[in-house]
């Protein structure tokens, strides 16, 4: 997949299926949910960089949130300081509980907002136990894989 846009950020050439390609343009087009996972933390955060990148109004703000590090942070942020533009939660499947309630209720009533939310492990395999089953249904409506193993 080639930039559209002329950004320089490099891509998952190889790392990404037709299908999950299809998808990449869906979220590029739309404030639609995106959860990414597979591969490594610094590769699911690039290929969110690069969907903002790539948006219309890609001149807003791209607020990478590292979950297990900010919570207070993410708080602060989704309800009083959120310019629009892109939030990008890394690391989601670490916020607890009550995080993860405003968080969806933020993800409900977004606005001109792109939540792109990352993660390592199997958020369907959380649900129930220590991640809501209302979040996960509100981020996964594009799920993005990067296959492991394959070249960069």
């Amino acid at each position: 997949m080639k930039p559209t846009t002329g950004t320089s950020l490099p891509l998952p050439a190889g790392r990404l299926t037709q299908d999950v390609e299809h998808d990449v343009r869906c979220a590029i087009r739309t404030h639609t949910p995106v959860l990414v996972s597979g591969g490594t933390s610094n590769e699911r955060e690039l290929l969110a960089r690069w969907i903002h990148a790539e948006r219309h109004d890609s001149e807003r703000a791209f607020q990478v949130v590292r979950c297990g590090e900010r919570a207070v942070s993410l708080e602060a942020w989704l309800t009083t300081e959120a310019p629009g533009g892109t939030c990008y939660l890394d690391g989601v499947d670490e916020l607890d509980l009550e995080t993860q309630t405003l968080v969806s209720r933020f993800i409900q009533h977004r606005g001109p907002h792109q939540v792109i939310a990352a993660t390592g492990r199997d958020l369907f395999a959380l649900v129930g136990r220590d991640f809501s089953a209302t979040l996960f249904y509100r981020l996964n409506v594009i799920h993005l894989v990067i296959s492991r193993g394959r070249a960069w």
